[in-house]
């Protein structure tokens, strides 16, 4: 949907108040219960005011209609619904660290993240499904509970997130080619641009094999995404009156393995690096890549 600006910008202003919570928590000291109080406040008052903005300068603008389904699942090559599935996975993350920080058991913790995460999301679709020219889409609802349940579900049965899951900014040419959708700068394409997306699940050794020597920072991920993607549905669409067919351009898909490399295990007296450190725990760091896509293999010395 062409929603997926406007979403991903409110992922990224919500992911930034709650960074912002957590460091809350951290500088101010009184009790426990206070801790809580602020951790609670600051995670409800910021997905109540990122969805009110949403109204505000979105759906308010569209036209209405009663709630409805639409069935997008066959577009994209499925890209949109990884990135789903990545942004309420992320979302969860965070709010389970900032509750933990703010003195929550590990199961209230869990608790509170995957229904702060999922709740932010489903109201995402319930706007939709009053838009007119969308709908909700049931594929997007199952793609948020599965990222929910991604981080959920490890932390639940390991106490700690064995299987990371990443995601990869990678440009190519075709955001040029359909600029008001694909974005037309550097912002606007990495949010609109699926064939800019890549995700990954990540295989550490360490986190496995108890008391191993495998380095804790190095291990395999397995990625997926797509090229060639100008539509929803296919590389022919109408712009201004204008019928485009670059139907000649395929639409594939792509799988890739590679090293991984985590850095989020590093602890300093700066807290810019830590930042950065722990930003390796959900965007992949560029590495030599096995590319698989078309039944063939292609290496790659540097791949995002």
């Amino acid at each position: 949907m062409l929603l997926k600006k406007q979403y991903w910008i409110n992922l990224l202003l919500l992911l930034c108040a709650t960074k912002a919570s957590a460091q809350q928590v951290d500088t101010l000291v009184p009790t426990s219960k206070t801790y809580k109080t602020i951790a609670i406040t600051a995670l409800s008052t910021t997905a109540i005011a990122t969805h009110a903005m949403l109204y505000t300068t979105w759906y308010s603008k569209e036209e209405k209609s009663k709630f409805h389904w639409f069935n997008d699942n066959a577009e994209w090559l499925q890209i949109d619904k990884v990135g789903h599935a990545w942004s309420t996975y992320v979302l969860s993350e965070i709010s389970y660290k900032t509750l933990s920080k703010a003195g929550y058991k590990p199961r209230q913790a869990q608790n509170i993240a995957l229904a702060t995460a999922l709740g932010f999301q489903y109201a995402i679709e319930y706007f939709d499904g009053h838009s007119k020219a969308w709908g909700a889409s049931w594929g997007d609802l199952a793609a948020n509970t599965a990222g929910g349940l991604w981080s959920y579900g490890q932390r639940r049965v390991w106490g700690k997130i064995k299987i990371p899951f990443g995601f990869t900014p990678s440009f190519g040419p075709y955001a040029q080619l359909r600029p008001s959708v694909l974005g037309s700068t550097l912002p606007t394409r990495l949010l609109k641009d699926y064939n800019a997306q890549t995700y990954w699940l990540s295989f550490i050794p360490n986190n496995w094999i108890p008391k191993s020597k495998w380095p804790k920072w190095l291990g395999i991920s397995l990625g997926y995404g797509a090229h060639g993607l100008l539509g929803g549905h296919s590389n022919k669409f109408v712009s201004n009156g204008i019928t485009y067919d670059y139907s000649a351009i395929p639409r594939i898909r792509q799988f890739y393995l590679s090293p991984r490399i985590t850095l989020s295990h590093i602890h300093t007296r700066k807290k810019w690096v830590n930042t950065l450190c722990k930003a390796t725990d959900y965007i992949r760091i560029p590495l030599p890549t096995l590319l698989y896509t078309q039944n063939q293999f292609h290496g790659r010395w540097i791949s995002l």
